[in-house]
């Protein structure tokens, strides 16, 4: 049993939800829309006893800020948030003035507009009993509510586990610490690729990748302390580091770091001195006490996916809203990284401004991802044509990625595994497109639009 009341506003306004192991579907008794405000919504699912109530994105009418007036007598508390980059609403919570009456002696409501919320997986061809039925299953499955921002949810999953370190924040303005851009992800073309290509080009995506890196991997807790002029450097300690670093960098490898950068995460700093690179220590800010904290929350999550996915008995019986709550549990676990680089929080939220997390994250991410590489190379002897963050394209001869590329296998299925995504075939047009100078990124738009086969 979870334990929010949901209730989905039909684009016919009309109530529907689940109740007594049958769905109902009652008129919500809203005014017309020229007389609609945001105060009417919320007071019809305080009525209806509910604790989150989304609106369908085909009713009838379009949030904007005349919509979102409301009487502040009737509310202690209104937090409106709107949609990135424009003035659409994307969800309300409303608290009730202690002078205010509610039959059903609820507080509390959320408002969520469906359309505007930041889940890919709610599109207009998901139905209102989907959209219930999915969002049933996520809150069994993670145990917490379910709101309009995936990197919200992962966060209140992640406070279930060691709040005692998640809570324990940095004392000193933590932007000052240069932990907010102290990584680089994979972003490399091969020169080989100006000579010409045949064969197949494969892809090669890592499973969860971010979340992967997680696992294991220790993260500061408390408040880092600055050392200067020391030339020291402890490759498990937490922290960023003002680097010089140099040395010859092999052009048929990506580099482990982008150029330029002189404030680098341990994990990749870690990554430069076993590729050989000389590396100069002049200044860290560096956490004296660490710990595992993302670790369980990591392994949950992955769990918590593996549990959506299609079996001969599943767990979750629906096929649609299985699908979709697997893809809602990637984007709560992506969507906390993306959170952490966030910097506009109000002061209730200040602790989750932790961006030493998401860099500590990406960081690790990198370093594994280019051990992997490496051990490809040493086992298969062959190199990448591209490389986009945690995804990997080598051009074989054979159409069969999974044969042709075996150490890239190994761990499929798993956690920070490797899954093949398919191949295309390289025509005169697909060589032309990969010999060019365009951008990884434009290379690979042309290629997701040709499309990747199985």
């Amino acid at each position: 049993m979870i334990k929010s009341r949901i209730a989905i506003l039909t684009k016919e306004g009309n109530l529907l939800r689940y109740v007594n192991n049958q769905w109902e579907e009652r008129p919500a008794l809203l005014p017309n829309n020229e007389q609609l405000r945001i105060d009417d919504l919320c007071l019809t699912g305080l009525g209806n006893d509910l604790t989150h109530l989304w609106v369908m994105g085909d009713v009838s009418f379009i949030p904007d800020r005349c919509f979102a007036e409301y009487d502040p007598k009737l509310w202690r508390d209104m937090h409106i948030r709107l949609r990135d980059d424009n003035e659409e609403l994307s969800s309300v919570s409303a608290y009730v003035a202690p002078d205010v009456s509610i039959k059903s002696g609820r507080k509390q409501i959320n408002v969520i507009f469906a359309d505007n919320t930041k889940w890919s997986w709610i599109t207009r061809a998901v139905t209102a009993k989907q959209l219930y039925i999915t969002l049933v299953y996520l809150e069994t499955e993670l145990g917490v509510s379910i709101s309009g921002s995936p990197g919200v949810v992962g966060w209140k999953v992640l406070d279930t586990f060691h709040p005692e370190w998640l809570y324990d924040v940095s004392t000193i303005d933590i932007d000052a610490c240069h932990f907010d851009k102290s990584y680089s992800d994979l972003l490399w073309q091969s020169p080989t690729l100006q000579t010409g290509a045949t064969g197949f080009i494969h892809k090669y995506d890592r499973n969860m990748a971010f979340t992967a890196a997680c696992v294991a991997n220790h993260y500061g807790v408390g408040t880092p302390v600055n050392k200067r002029g020391l030339g020291y450097f402890n490759p498990n300690q937490v922290g960023v580091h003002h680097c010089k670093w140099s040395g010859a960098h092999n052009p048929l490898l990506p580099r482990p770091v982008l150029g330029g950068m002189e404030w680098i995460a341990t994990p990749q700093v870690r990554l430069l001195k076993h590729l050989g690179y000389d590396v100069n220590i002049l200044e860290s800010w560096v956490y004296p006490e660490q710990h595992q904290l993302m670790s369980q929350w990591a392994k949950f999550m992955w769990n918590a996916r593996m549990n959506f996915e299609d079996s001969p008995y599943p767990k979750y019986p629906h096929p649609v809203c299985r699908k979709l709550a697997r893809t809602g549990v990637k984007e709560a676990a992506n969507g906390l990284i993306g959170l952490l680089r966030y910097t506009d929080f109000a002061d209730s939220d200040l602790e989750k401004k932790r961006p030493d997390i998401r860099t500590g994250t990406v960081s690790r991410n990198t370093e594994l991802c280019y051990h992997n590489l490496l051990k490809v190379e040493s086992k298969e002897r062959v190199r990448p044509a591209l490389a986009y963050m945690d995804a990997f394209y080598y051009i074989l001869p054979t159409r069969n990625g999974k044969a042709g590329l075996p150490t890239m296998m190994e761990r499929e299925g798993k956690l920070g595994g490797y899954k093949w995504e398919g191949c295309i075939e390289i025509t005169p047009a697909i060589e032309k497109v990969l010999a060019s100078k365009a951008a990884v990124s434009k290379k690979l738009e042309v290629l997701n639009e040709q499309g990747w086969i199985l």
